[in-house]
């Protein structure tokens, strides 16, 4: 396996792992559904998918290509180190419609459809842009709490 794939099947798992922490039920598309790479389902049984991206190093970009218009669609950028210290991976949660629009300016710049930490560093860990994010935690809380 080459680095690419264990970075983007890493990107997938921790993602997948923290939405799961939230009280999101996921699943993997495993390469078989376009632009999405897993399939969430919040607490109120709101379904919505997700595309990850996955970089190695802290200031490298994301490439992104051909997103979609649906309102379903949300992004989950990763920062996935494996270094000797295994540092916690960090997370950017963007929607479709905001990753389009960072990719409009690219354009009209005449630069490659890349999105950079500098434009987003405003949406780092900001998991509660997902749907039904704060029912999703007190729900996912209740049933930890019943589980213990």
């Amino acid at each position: 396996m080459n680095k690419r794939e264990i970075s983007h099947w890493s990107g997938q798992f921790f993602a997948a792992a923290e939405l799961t922490r939230r009280g999101y039920r996921v699943s993997f598309t495993l390469g078989n559904a376009p632009s999405t790479d897993l399939v969430a389902v919040s607490a109120r049984g709101y379904q919505f998918r997700i595309e990850v991206k996955t970089v190695r190093k802290h200031g490298r970009s994301w490439l992104v290509r051909n997103v979609p218009k649906d309102s379903d669609l949300y992004y989950v950028l990763v920062v996935s180190r494996p270094t000797d210290d295994f540092p916690e991976p960090e997370y950017w949660i963007l929607t479709a419609r905001q990753v389009r629009m960072i990719l409009r300016k690219r354009e009209r710049d005449g630069t490659s459809p890349q999105i950079f930490i500098g434009d987003i560093s405003h949406r780092k860990s900001h998991w509660d842009m997902l749907p039904d994010y704060e029912d999703t935690i007190k729900l996912g809380e209740s049933a930890r709490i019943a589980v213990s």
